[in-house]
């Protein structure tokens, strides 16, 4: 809850609203607010002829599964990866943590974003949700 308080106090206070930590954001850029998921930064890959998925800073592969993730992405059809080798699909994989949510939560993925590394831009959401229903994983509202 601290977080939303935080967001109160930038719109009377404007303490971190300066250009330091927004000159990324150029005018008319939409910015998007989802749910924060309390899981493992996870993401999946086409690369090399296979499918590839990492954790926030490794690979992983059948010994380091990311509790589990690893698993899950083999488990998935590979052309979801394939017909589109040039994006980078972004998700937390839900696991215990921090928070604890209803056993039906975990062990599955929430989509977050997808990242085109031709253009080295992110897709619009909308895009993401429509991939999202087209495979049946779960997306972040």
């Amino acid at each position: 809850m601290k977080h939303f308080v935080d967001i109160e106090r930038l719109r009377e206070e404007d303490v971190e609203l300066r250009l330091k930590n927004c000159e990324k954001f150029q005018i008319g850029d939409l910015i998007v607010i989802q749910t924060k998921i309390d899981g493992a930064n996870s993401s999946a890959t086409w690369e090399d002829g296979e499918v590839k998925c990492f954790s926030r800073k490794n690979e992983l592969n059948s010994t380091n599964t990311l509790r589990g993730f690893w698993n899950y992405i083999q488990s998935l059809n590979p052309m979801m990866f394939e017909i589109n080798p040039n994006w980078i699909i972004f998700g937390e994989w839900e696991v215990k943590h921090s928070i604890n949510y209803n056993a039906e939560v975990y062990n599955q993925w929430y989509v977050y974003d997808i990242y085109n590394k031709v253009t080295k831009s992110y897709l619009p959401q909308d895009k993401v949700k429509e991939w999202c229903n087209r495979w049946k994983i779960n997306y972040i509202e």
